[in-house]
């Protein structure tokens, strides 16, 4: 059996120790967050709070993965984390577990193994700990299940699903989690609503929001406001467009709704008269006969000409989330691109938001020479577009931001292609999307990905210097493949679906580490060849700036009320116009140079 050393002493966030009294030092003066044990230098936890870390590497590849070298007994690491050999551990055992349980740096959330059970410890842990899980095969007495819901302790025994916690509320077994003194997080599919008025005030209880329980959890919001008016219910959700549909939020119940993709909460009237906003625009673009990328531009008018682009350098957010763009006079980039997706997913388009970096050196009118070049965050939309009308098929890069203008009608940010993105005179690094998704054929594809791979494995030895390869190689492309997912899942769900469904697999692989990489290795080339073809197909052709004024004039003819003589005036100025600004948005495009 070969030996792999996992560290070593010349990693910068390791510390060795070589005696007790440094071990005691460490743990009372670090709050440390994680106990454990190495038995003949491998990995096996005792105490800890958090994920099982390394916990399978010594059963992969007939190898024995050492952490120790043969002169040190205990380490620690930069997280907190400390490792004892078994040795050491067994001979100092009672000064250990007195210091590790006093100085757990965060206390909530505990893991008890067999090695360190104890009644004594299960005792002490009472006192101390909010949540504990207990490993299989630990039998818990009567009087210290009985001190666990007199102190309101959720614990959980591995293997036997047994809930020793909270039975003055909804009772023993039903799902039911007390996270501190003042929340409770109920599974929307409790069915026992007579004895939710047990649940005192004044409680925040939060629910996850499942289309599958819509009803359910309307019901449980009704016997709540009847019973308990004190309590703040709050609803998280993660598609705001989705939930709007749902019985629930048609209601007229009290309660509280919080967006996870957005980090916005909001009270249910609230979101419903925001809701109307988007109704008084949306309805007239369905109501007539427009072609999609007509619905787009005007859904892109709207969000570029909504408000003059102002940051609130006290509160970021203003400027930034749905829940204060509506109300006030600040709004950046990430404030157009989620008004602009909230209106494309009405008219039914396709989008997926992301960042990259920008130059801002030309923000207040200066050329490159002017200014030295400052690199700054930017956040962008890609749509899906799909229009015979124009012929326009695929996927196009939109910023509402660098088109914002609340006099001229600008539209060079509204189409752009892959391609002419990367000829701005502003775009400054290649995002993941860039990598991904502009490609023209497999063997670009394929070049990127593995320059993608190379790339983040060289990143992630020289940060941790923990290295199983495979293991490592494999983690990468996942990392790829759920990158791929989310954008698919956002720009075209045909797809998604489509390919989730055919490598389910590789999602069920995600946690865990496998043994057989052979075949997963062979399941994730298969998986991104597929994503790939996507992409190629999908890879939006130029659009030009003609074509662009032509749908813009369609759609604006309406909006200023033109007769045929004016249409055509304003056309032959906005044509003028938007193409001397591309040229100077996109010189290398046009083979121009840098803006002089």
């Amino acid at each position: 059996m070969k030996n792999v050393y996992m560290f070593n002493e010349k990693d910068d966030f390791i510390t060795y120790y070589n005696n007790i009294d440094e071990v005691i030092k460490k743990i009372i003066d670090n709050k440390i967050s994680s106990f454990n044990i190495m038995e003949n230098n491998n990995y096996n936890t005792i105490l800890t709070e958090g994920m099982y870390y390394c916990s399978i590497k010594s059963k992969q590849e007939d190898a024995n993965y050492v952490f120790f070298d043969s002169d040190h007994e205990a380490f620690s690491d930069i997280f907190g984390e400390i490792y004892f050999t078994k040795e050491f551990y067994t001979k100092y055992k009672e000064k250990i577990d007195k210091e590790i349980i006093n100085n757990l740096f965060n206390k909530k959330n505990i893991f008890v193994n067999k090695e360190i059970y104890t009644e004594n410890l299960a005792q002490m842990l009472c006192l101390n700990a909010e949540k504990i899980e207990f490993a299989k095969g630990i039998h818990l007495p009567e009087y210290i299940i009985k001190l666990y819901n007199d102190n309101r302790i959720h614990a959980h025994i591995q293997g036997e699903f047994k809930i020793v916690s909270d039975d003055n509320i909804l009772g023993l077994g039903y799902n039911i989690i007390n996270s501190d003194t003042t929340t409770i997080e109920l599974e929307p599919d409790i069915k026992d609503y007579k004895n939710l008025k047990k649940i005192p005030s004044f409680k925040i209880i939060y629910m996850d929001y499942n289309s599958k329980y819509d009803d359910n959890i309307l019901k449980i919001i009704k016997t709540m406001n009847y019973n308990n008016q004190e309590n703040k219910i709050i609803i998280n959700i993660s598609d705001r467009y989705e939930f709007i549909k749902s019985n629930l939020f048609k209601s007229n119940y009290d309660f509280y709704i919080f967006n996870k993709s957005s980090n916005e909460e909001y009270s249910h009237m609230d979101m419903k008269e925001e809701e109307k906003i988007y109704d008084n625009i949306i309805n007239d673009i369905n109501a007539k006969n427009y072609s999609p990328y007509e619905k787009y531009l005007i859904c892109y008018n709207v969000t570029k000409k909504f408000k003059k682009y102002k940051e609130n350098d006290g509160d970021k957010d203003q400027a930034r989330n749905l829940r204060h763009v509506f109300n006030n006079e600040y709004m950046v980039c990430v404030g157009y691109v989620n008004v602009l997706k909230e209106l494309l997913k009405r008219v039914g388009i396709e989008s997926y938001d992301y960042g990259l970096g920008v130059d801002t050196s030309y923000d207040k009118g200066f050329s490159i020479i002017d200014e030295p070049t400052k690199y700054a965050g930017h956040e962008r939309l890609i749509v899906n577009i799909n229009d015979p009308k124009y012929g326009i098929n695929g996927f196009y890069v939109a910023d509402p931001t660098w088109d914002n203008d609340l006099e001229n009608d600008y539209y060079n940010y509204a189409t752009m292609s892959f391609n002419k993105t990367e000829k701005e005179d502003r775009y400054m690094f290649l995002t993941d999307e860039d990598l991904i998704m502009n490609v023209k054929n497999m063997e670009e594809f394929s070049e990127r990905i593995n320059y993608y791979v190379n790339k983040e494995i060289k990143r992630r030895y020289k940060l941790c210097k923990i290295f199983n390869f495979k293991d490592e190689l494999y983690s990468v492309y996942q990392d790829i493949n759920f990158k791929i997912l989310s954008i698919l899942k956002d720009l075209s769900y045909n797809n998604y679906k489509e390919i989730y469904d055919k490598y389910k697999k590789i999602t069920e692989y995600h946690e865990i580490a496998p043994t057989d990489y052979t075949n997963l290795y062979n399941l994730c080339n298969d998986f991104l060849t597929d994503a790939g073809n996507i992409f190629i197909e999908k890879l939006g052709k130029d659009v030009i700036i003609d074509t662009v004024i032509d749908a813009a004039c369609e759609v604006n003819k309406e909006v200023y009320n033109f007769n045929d003589g004016q249409l055509e005036s304003y056309k032959e100025e906005l044509l003028e116009m938007n193409k001397l600004r591309d040229r100077k948005a996109f010189p290398y495009y046009y083979n121009d140079g840098i803006i002089k």
